[in-house]
Parts: structure tokens; sequence; C-alpha cells
């Protein structure tokens, strides 16, 4: 089996030739759903086309949010479906929620943003076992035209 590091990497373990901890199967497809969401299009200067369409749309007016989760949506299956070679049967749920629906916490800078509610699911192919995973997006405030 192909080792998967966990997330992040500890790269002075490496350096020093120390063992990292391997990260089991679903963990690894977790953490590399997670690098795809929260990179930026373009910013992987060897292939621009990884990452989240998502960022582009920081401080967009949106004519329809449903609209606008659906094309995320796509999006975000389409990027996963690309890089996460080990997942089929892909689907993808975008929810965006107010500040006022969820618990803001200790960080006062999420209290005026959005946050979009990430959800994949899918199928891993070695194992055929059912794999979901969830994220969550704090983005700039969204004006609805």
């Amino acid at each position: 089996m192909r080792p998967y590091y966990t997330f992040p990497l500890q790269t002075e373990q490496l350096t020093q030739k120390k063992r990292h901890r391997l990260a089991e199967l679903k963990e690894g497809i977790a953490d590399y759903i997670h690098i795809i969401l929260k990179t930026h299009l373009t910013e992987y200067r060897y292939d621009y086309d990884f990452g989240c369409y998502v960022w582009n749309q920081d401080f967009e007016n949106i004519k329809s949010i449903s609209k606008w989760e659906n094309a995320l949506e796509t999006q975000i299956k389409e990027a996963i479906a690309c890089y996460e070679k080990r997942m089929d049967a892909i689907q993808t749920k975008v929810k965006v929620e107010d500040p006022k629906d969820y618990a803001v916490g200790s960080n006062p800078q999420n209290r005026l943003k959005k946050r979009i509610h990430i959800t994949v699911s899918g199928t891993i192919q070695k194992t055929r076992e059912l794999f979901q995973h969830q994220e969550f997006i704090y983005f700039s405030p969204l004006s609805i035209h």
C-alpha cells in the first residue's frame, strides 16, 4: 500500500530523516479534499486548474444563492473527480449559512462572514466503502442582488 502522509506535512521530520506519521486511506482522502477546497485557483503554479472556484467569487455580487450553490457544487465535484483518483460516484452538497445560523465561537472575524457548508460523499475505489467528508469555509459577506 502506498503511504499517505498526514496533513499538515511536518517537513522538519522529513529533513531530519525522522519518520512522518502516515494516514489511513480515509484520512488521506479527507486531507486531500481539504487541500483542494482551501487552494485558490491558479495558486498552485504547476497546475493552475487545481483548487476551488469559491475563492474567485470573494466579494462578488450574487444574483441567486441557489444558482451559485449549484455552480459551486458542480465545480467542487469536477475538481475532486479530476484530482482525487481514489474515489468514485462523487456527490457534493453546498449550503451557504448566515452568521446568525451558526455558533461564532471565539473568532470575532467570523461574525460577519458567511459560512459555506460543503459535504462530499462517494465510494472509495479500493475498498468499495462509502465515504463522506464535511468542510466549512468562512467567506466574505455575499451581496445578493
